[in-house]
């Protein structure tokens, strides 16, 4: 049931037909409320910053490039990517 203000009502019939109903009853429920869920919202904030920082850190290291400092040049494999730092 849900918190506030309920009645109830019982009706009866027999056999014959005969249909009765006994007084209203009126009661509150008053539950009170459910707290917030702190520690499972606070797990997954954390296990979604894992896997955050993981696939970041997986896709820096696909994606490097292997430079290697000369001077102010900065040469990779590829001839084609050469910069002047």
């Amino acid at each position: 049931m849900t918190n506030g203000v309920q009645t109830l009502v019982l009706y009866n019939n027999d056999t014959f037909g005969n249909v009765g109903a006994s007084q209203t009853i009126d009661f509150t429920i008053a539950r009170p409320s459910e707290p917030f869920p702190v520690v499972p919202v606070a797990a997954v904030s954390v296990a979604v910053a894992v896997v955050v920082v993981v696939g970041l850190l997986v896709y820096h290291k696909k994606h490097k490039l292997n430079m290697v400092q000369i001077n102010s040049w900065s040469i990779s494999k590829d001839p084609k990517n050469y910069q002047y730092t």
